[in-house]
């Protein structure tokens, strides 16, 4: 995670981050059930200054919360890019809420 960047309004998350949230929470793991729960209301923030494309995830206040003794990492994967190289996916929660996308 890089440098905070100006603070900036929620918006509705692109197509594409929509699409790799929903790649990351196709997993079978702890919590995971709340978490996509979750993923249908979040917002992005762009929190990252080297733009990488990673987000904030921002929720209503009145979204449900997940267990909150669960891994800060709710899942991961490695990618290949467009231009061959490899990259990394990393979804963040916490206290039980989704928090973070590092692209």
């Amino acid at each position: 995670m890089g440098s905070e960047p100006p603070a900036q309004e929620a918006r509705a998350l692109s197509a594409t981050e929509r699409e790799l949230l929903d790649l990351l929470l196709a997993v079978d793991a702890p919590g995971v059930e709340m978490y996509r729960v979750q993923a249908v209301v979040a917002r992005a923030v762009p929190n990252c200054v080297c733009g990488c494309g990673s987000i904030a995830l921002v929720l209503p206040a009145d979204a449900p919360v997940g267990p909150t003794d669960l891994p800060t990492v709710v899942s991961d994967a490695e990618v290949q890019l467009p231009d061959g190289q490899c990259g990394s996916l990393i979804l963040f929660q916490a206290d039980g809420r989704l928090a973070h996308l590092e692209i």
